[in-house]
């Protein structure tokens, strides 16, 4: 099955002022029978010194384990699917392979800069993940920190993640040591003929409107143009950098990344 992919990326307005880049980052990849996609947000405090590349490599990391995922489910009858949707809800190796791959990429980025380094503050790399696999087969959701995933099933569903996977007081965030704890993980079969689109996107975006209604708003109309022919899509192409950057500017301050898989 075919995706089309719609994706931007401002840097936020707080940053362009401190004469810093994005902490953001984002990646997808086509697949054969589906589509991933994941957005990293880089905390971008002192402390987070490399936060704009533990963002990179938390992408990186979410790209790597769920390809591997794809790749062995592509011949899965629906029992074998069925049992690995139910061992994957209740085990957490997908969230661990995840947490270990992007350990492994920010080992070798610091290694490269203290090459005699015994420990590795991993509190220098500090970001949020969200992530999205879909296929013919199945969905699935993930998440770790302030970054949200909407549906739309008919209707604008924005994905709700286990409030219990939260640490009190603190940011959720891919340097704590038992990470994949706290990456909220859902999967289920897909049903295609209900699902219309999905769209993933940093707290920036999220930030930028009074509630929900607003959002959803903004999302269905670039959704509507998008589709309506090839003028409208060239148009959103051109224009909607030039709308983030004026959400960033008038409303969340923040640096803004998102994805639209259509």
């Amino acid at each position: 099955m075919n995706y089309d992919v719609f994706c931007s990326s401002v840097v936020g307005y707080k940053n362009k002022i401190k004469n810093k880049g994005s902490q953001d980052y984002l990646k997808y990849k086509k697949l054969e029978n589906g589509i991933i996609c994941a957005i990293g947000d880089g905390h971008g405090i002192d402390r987070c010194k490399y936060s704009h590349k533990g963002s990179e490599f938390a992408c990186d990391a979410c790209i790597d384990i769920l390809t591997d995922l794809y790749d062995e489910i592509a011949n899965f009858d629906e029992e074998e699917l069925n049992n690995l949707i139910k061992n994957i809800s209740k085990e957490n190796y997908i969230q661990v392979s995840i947490q270990n791959r992007w350990r492994k990429y920010v080992i070798n980025h610091f290694r490269k800069k203290v090459p005699n380094v015994y420990k590795i503050d991993y509190v220098l790399y500090g970001t949020t993940l969200i992530g999205v696999l879909i296929t013919n087969k199945i969905k699935l959701y993930l998440q770790i920190g302030d970054g949200n995933i909407v549906e739309y099933l008919n209707e604008f569903n924005i994905v709700d993640y286990n409030k219990e996977n939260k640490v009190n007081g603190v940011l959720n965030s891919m340097y704590l040591d038992d990470a994949y704890k706290y990456i909220d993980l859902k999967i289920s079969f897909n049903n295609l003929e209900k699902l219309d689109s999905i769209v993933l996107f940093s707290d920036g975006f999220t930030n930028s409107f009074n509630n929900y209604d607003e959002l959803n708003k903004s999302l269905t109309n670039t959704i509507r143009e998008y589709r309506k022919n090839v003028f409208t899509r060239y148009n959103i192409d051109i224009q909607y950098k030039k709308y983030l950057q004026y959400l960033t500017i008038n409303k969340s301050k923040d640096d803004i990344s998102i994805i639209f898989i259509l």
